[in-house]
C-alpha cells in the first residue's frame, strides 16, 4: 500500500503463487497502474513458470532495466482476485493444507507427500455440483474443478492448455466421475497435457461462472494456493486490470 500511495515505478513480489496473488490483488483493488514484477521464489510459482521469468538476480536486473510491461486479466470472486487459478474438489486443498515448514524444507516435493497422505485418508471422492454460465449450465458428479487464468496449474504446464492472460476469458476444467480404468487413462493424459479430448473432461471458456454444491459435505475452494472458502462461488474475469513486467 505504501508503494502505491507513493506512486513507485515498480513493485517486485518475490515468492510463490500466494505471495504474487497478494500483490496483484492489492494493485487491482487500488486500480493502480504500477507494474508488478514477479521474482520466482517459494515452493511453487506456476504463473512465473508460465511467463518463463528468470530467477537469476542478474538476469532479472536486466529485465527491470528494459521495463517491458503488458496488461493482463485476473479472476475475481466478490472482492477477491486471483492471478492464476481458483479450484475445488479432490486434492485441490493440498496447497493450503501442506504445512509451511514442510514447504520451506522440501519445496514442491512437500505437495507430493501431502497428496499421498490426503489420498490415504480421504481417497478420491466426487461432489455433485451445478455450474451456470451465460452459455450453458450442467449438474453432475465431479472429482474437481479449475477456473484458470493461465495454462500452468499445480506444476502441470498444460492443465488448461489454451488459457491466455489477455483474452478476457477464464478457462474452466471440470473432471467428471469415471470408472477405475478411465480414471487411470485420464490422469495419464493430464500428465501429458492431452486430456481435453477425454469424454470425462469438460473444458470451456467463459467470462463468468457460478458453481453450486449440491452434496451434503462442504466443498472448499482454493485461490492461488490459499484457502478461499466453501461453495457456492461466483467467478468472473477482470479484463486488462493490472500491468506486469515481462
Amino acid at each position: 500500500m505504501k508503494a502505491i500511495k507513493n506512486n513507485f515505478d515498480l513493485i517486485i513480489a518475490a515468492g510463490g503463487d500466494g505471495t504474487i496473488n497478494e500483490a496483484a490483488s492489492t494493485l487491482a483493488t487500488e486500480n493502480s497502474d504500477i507494474p508488478l514484477g514477479i521474482f520466482q521464489f517459494g515452493s511453487v510459482n506456476d504463473f512465473a513458470s508460465y511467463l518463463n521469468l528468470t530467477n537469476d538476480p542478474y538476469d532479472y536486473a536486466d529485465l527491470v532495466n528494459k521495463m517491458n510491461t503488458i496488461k493482463i486479466d485476473l479472476g475475481k470472486i466478490k472482492d477477491n482476485y486471483f492471478i492464476n487459478v481458483a479450484a475445488g474438489g479432490t486434492l485441490t486443498n493440498i496447497a493450503h493444507d501442506t504445512p509451511r515448514e514442510m514447504k520451506a524444507l522440501l519445496g514442491k516435493n512437500a505437495y507430493y507427500l501431502q497428496s499421498i497422505k490426503d489420498l490415504s485418508e480421504k481417497g478420491i471422492y466426487t461432489s455433485n455440483l451445478t455450474f451456470k454460465t451465460d452459455e450453458f449450465e450442467m449438474t453432475d458428479d465431479f472429482y474437481f474443478f479449475l477456473v484458470s487464468n493461465s495454462p500452468s496449474v499445480g506444476g502441470f504446464n498444460k492443465l488448461a492448455p489454451t488459457a491466455e492472460i489477455q483474452d478476457g476469458l477464464l478457462d474452466c476444467v471440470f473432471i467428471k466421475k469415471a470408472n477405475f480404468i478411465d480414471k487411470i487413462e485420464l490422469f495419464i493424459q493430464i500428465l501429458k497435457g492431452n486430456h481435453i479430448e477425454n469424454e470425462n473432461i469438460l473444458y470451456f471458456k467463459t467470462s463468468k461462472i457460478k458453481i453450486i454444491n449440491n452434496s451434503e459435505e462442504d466443498v472448499e475452494y482454493d485461490i492461488d494456493g490459499e484457502l478461499g472458502g466453501i461453495l457456492p462461488i461466483e467467478i468472473e474475469v477482470a479484463p486488462s486490470i493490472i500491468n506486469i513486467l515481462i
